[in-house]
């Protein structure tokens, strides 16, 4: 991105009163929902770190999850927060400094996220369908080695976007398409199969049961609670998506104030996943919302 480019893109930013007062709206929140992301990810880290029903694996990449909602709370949003300032304040050399570090870190993270979740359907795809060999197939060590991976590459293709910017939108667009197929899929054929398989036993039973790290077994309660509460962080997830990519094309066609301003809205709608993901594992997950009201207690105390 030239320099001139950046100075585009500050005017746009400027050329009226009501969008200047959204970007100080935008700015104020995203301090806000900071402060509550951090806190809300920090709890369910606290909370799993106590978990004892999630197997190892699967609470690794949960833990993944939340470090990843963490680090917008920490890094993001403060880093949108005075990109916004920075327009509404009309200091363009500020303007022109943050948003390099703002993008990549947007990118970053969401990559994680996405990455992560894919991973996390692929892990309940194999829970149910390999049973007794889940706990030989899916180990720790391999949990973290491939959560390792994702980070890496997470942290690495987003610095194209200083190459390139849209060479670096198109990749990324294709990232979150291969991750959306991979867990619709996993997560559809998971649904048949849990179907099929409820069908072939007439009265209630636990499902062949898959042996837990230490002894302990997931009955087929346990594993569709946790399946739910996957598949609704999931849904959530693409529900946060879907209007900065349909208000996109319309900013790269034609960019202008208010389609800026509308794509920047959508953007603050992505980073309040990351808010919404410990709100919904705390109140899916039983274990989870008891630790986390435990804490709470704690912390008033």
């Amino acid at each position: 991105m030239t320099r001139m480019n950046c100075h585009e893109r500050f005017s746009q930013f400027r050329e009226t009163s009501t969008t200047i007062a959204a970007y100080t709206v935008l700015g104020i929140s995203s301090i806000v929902f900071a402060v509550f992301t951090v806190f809300g990810n920090l709890l369910i880290l606290h909370a799993l770190r106590k978990c004892q029903t999630l197997h190892a694996p699967t609470k690794v990449l949960f833990c993944s999850l939340a470090f990843s909602d963490l680090g917008v709370g920490i890094i993001v949003y403060p880093l949108f927060a005075t990109y916004c300032f920075a327009a509404v304040l009309d200091d363009i050399e500020a303007f022109c400094a943050i948003r390099g570090p703002y993008t990549i870190a947007g990118y970053c993270l969401a990559s994680v996220s996405f990455f992560t979740m894919t991973v996390l359907s692929l892990d309940r795809f194999y829970a149910f369908t390999t049973r007794l060999r889940y706990h030989q197939l899916v180990t720790f060590e391999r949990a973290v080695f491939l959560l390792a991976a994702c980070w890496i590459f997470g942290f690495i293709w987003p610095f194209s976007w200083l190459l390139n910017e849209k060479i670096a939108m198109i990749v990324a667009a294709l990232l979150i398409f291969c991750c959306v197929v991979t867990t619709s899929i996993s997560y559809f054929k998971i649904t048949i199969g849990i179907r099929r398989h409820q069908r072939r036993i007439q009265e209630q039973q636990t499902i062949p049961e898959l042996q837990h790290h230490g002894g302990s077994h997931f009955s087929i309660n346990q594993y569709k609670q946790t399946l739910k509460t996957m598949i609704m962080v999931f849904c959530l997830l693409i529900a946060c998506y879907l209007p900065f990519f349909a208000v996109l094309p319309f900013t790269m066609s034609e960019p202008n104030s208010y389609s800026m301003l509308a794509l920047n809205i959508t953007s603050a709608i992505i980073k309040s996943n990351s808010l919404l993901n410990p709100l919904v594992c705390s109140w899916r997950m039983r274990e989870i919302r008891r630790e986390v009201a435990i804490t709470l207690q704690c912390v008033s105390c």
